[in-house]
């Protein structure tokens, strides 16, 4: 975390701008990913994470519109790009592909937000953990790991954060099978750099 505070944290610049392009689209695989635009938002650069969604977007390349969609996916803020992938997923391709696997990780998040809320805000002890038990189907890192102040279940924390670390954890293993939304290739194969444009 410290190395993504460092880099996420930079003063804009062009060649940090450089750097984070880099590091987003040179992903090797959806967990790479995943954890760069998580990393990028959380230390104040999501300006810089819309830009370059639309940017790949506006380019037209099935290539760059599945990047496009797969950032969306991952990103806190991917309620507010849903238009844009919905309008997608009928594609019969590449496209239409990762513009489905958008969607499922964009109500992963909507779904975890709700069900999270409502456990913290549960009326019963069984109320939360049922909450809890459906949270950690759909939950991710984007799911903040601090309780909500003034819960009545604020002496759970220890264990939702347990519950949260295993679902980030079981998330991590089966993206670091994805890119894009698909089967990723080999490292050998992963050249993203020398397709997209600077």
């Amino acid at each position: 975390m410290l190395e993504h505070a460092a880099i996420w944290g930079s003063e804009r610049s062009a060649p940090i701008e450089a750097l984070w392009r880099k590091r987003i689209l040179c992903a090797e695989t959806d967990e790479v990913l995943a954890r760069e635009i998580l990393a990028a938002e959380r230390f104040g650069q999501s300006g810089f994470v819309r830009a370059l969604v639309m940017e790949l977007y506006s380019n037209g390349d099935s290539l760059n519109i599945a990047y496009a969609l797969s950032i969306i996916g991952y990103s806190m803020k991917c309620e507010d790009l849903i238009d844009i992938v919905e309008k997608l997923t009928n594609s019969g391709n590449l496209v239409g592909d990762s513009a489905k696997h958008a969607i499922t990780r964009c109500h992963d998040a909507k779904y975890a937000k709700h069900w999270v809320e409502k456990m913290w805000d549960a009326s019963t002890v069984e109320e939360f953990w049922c909450c809890l038990m459906i949270a950690q189907t759909c939950m991710d890192a984007r799911v903040s790991r601090e309780p909500k102040p003034k819960s009545n279940w604020v002496h759970y924390a220890g264990i939702f954060q347990k519950v949260r670390k295993a679902a980030i954890s079981k998330k991590a293993k089966d993206r670091k099978k994805k890119l894009v939304g698909q089967e990723a290739p080999d490292k050998i194969f992963v050249t993203l750099q020398e397709h997209f444009p600077s």
